[in-house]
């Protein structure tokens, strides 16, 4: 019985290896559950609750004890780094494409890179859209958008994305200045006689008809 074990580092990690090779996994998650209570510092107490996680969903199929293990490793240890890694890779492997979103977002509110923040947001977007959630999905592209140093070619998915969102949403002026901004990352004649056919239409829509005679 774990009633039984001292609350001793060395007895602890003996029981945990003989758990793991008996393959007594519930004893083994309760345990690391037990062992990140002990913990003094939050970094081995997320990782522990990272590894229970990871025995809960791959070991038992316990989804959501797993998912709560890691909203508690996430919460012991927010910042960018493994733990955060294992509670996005946990809602990929389930597809739960609305907690990857807010995961992602909230990672890109934390990225000092302005470029990788910017992919970040990106993929965010993309997660939002998956569960129908356009209005969230605007919101992170616009915010990926006014970064600066992003890549020429995230620069460039972020705004044809946006531009679409802002013209299914009727705001064709917004979306006008967003594809104009978007020029100068475009390279190739073929593909810079799209982008400008583009802007056209999107004038036209916008009724700024200079603009549309002009592209």
């Amino acid at each position: 019985s774990l009633g039984l074990v001292p609350d001793h580092a060395g007895a602890l990690a003996g029981l945990e290896a003989a758990l793991d090779a008996t393959e007594s996994w519930p004893s083994l998650a309760a345990l690391l559950a037990r062992l990140a209570g002990l913990a003094g510092d939050p970094v081995p107490a997320s990782w522990l609750h990272v590894e229970r996680a990871l025995l809960l969903d791959r070991r038992l199929g316990e989804t959501g004890a797993a998912r709560a293990a890691l909203e508690r490793a996430v919460e012991l240890e927010p910042g960018i780094g493994p733990v955060r890694r294992a509670v996005v890779d946990h809602a990929v492997v389930h597809r739960d494409q609305a907690r990857l979103a807010a995961l992602l977002e909230s990672e890109a509110a934390l990225e000092n890179d302005p470029a990788r923040a910017a992919c970040l947001e990106l993929d965010g977007a993309r997660a939002y859209l998956d569960v129908g959630d356009e209005a969230r999905a605007t919101k992170l592209l616009e915010h990926a958008h006014a970064r600066p140093h992003a890549s020429k070619v995230t620069s460039a998915r972020v705004a044809a994305e946006l531009a679409r969102l802002l013209e299914k949403a009727g705001r064709h002026a917004e979306a006008l200045r967003v594809r104009k901004s978007a020029l100068a990352t475009v390279s190739g004649p073929r593909i810079e006689l799209l982008a400008l056919r583009e802007i056209a239409a999107t004038a036209e829509r916008a009724g700024e008809l200079s603009d549309a005679v002009l592209a």
